[in-house]
């Protein structure tokens, strides 16, 4: 799901441009002395001294598809500007390369997408799996948090399920 506020909107607004440029809220200042962000940012206006606000990225692709790949792989798609669907042979996302060569013991997956994948704009767009190493190293993907709240399938309490017998399985956890 790609989208979301315009940086001019939010984290980098210019109150000195030309109008036309703009964007249409107001500016507030930050806990750093010379820094602004949008009027619609109180408390992260408050707790600006705790983060880092990266102004200096920028990119060439005018494709929701092949910029997304660009962020989630660090390699620019073959097809640029041309929302291509995703294939075996792309480069793996960040966290399938976590899996492959720091794998967890802690948890089955090393790499989680929440709300995903993103769709670009009638399919899922490249870049956001295994790639190249496989789909053994795919992240799980929690779904549309917009649909139903984040979990796994069957991980969920079946109904029927007695609470006795449920207050025993969670002693086991004890």
């Amino acid at each position: 799901t790609n989208g979301g506020m315009s940086q001019i909107d939010s984290w980098d607004p210019k109150p000195d441009a030309p109008e036309n440029v703009r964007g249409e809220f107001k500016t507030i200042p930050t806990s750093v002395p010379g820094t602004f962000v949008t009027e619609h940012l109180p408390r992260l206006a408050k707790l600006a001294d705790q983060y880092a606000i990266v102004r200096s990225v920028s990119h060439d692709d005018l494709d929701h598809g092949t910029a997304t790949y660009y962020a989630l792989t660090g390699r620019r798609h073959v097809l640029k500007s041309a929302n291509p669907p995703p294939s075996p042979n792309d480069f793996p996302t960040h966290g399938s390369v976590l899996s492959r060569f720091r794998p967890t013991n802690q948890f089955p997956y090393s790499a989680v997408h929440v709300n995903g994948p993103a769709f670009v704009p009638l399919f899922a767009g490249p870049g956001q799996n295994g790639g190249f190493l496989g789909r053994d190293y795919d992240p799980l993907l929690l779904g549309n948090v917009e649909e139903k709240p984040a979990g796994l399938d069957g991980l969920s309490r079946m109904e029927q399920l007695p609470s006795v017998r449920m207050s025993s399985r969670q002693s086991l956890l004890q």
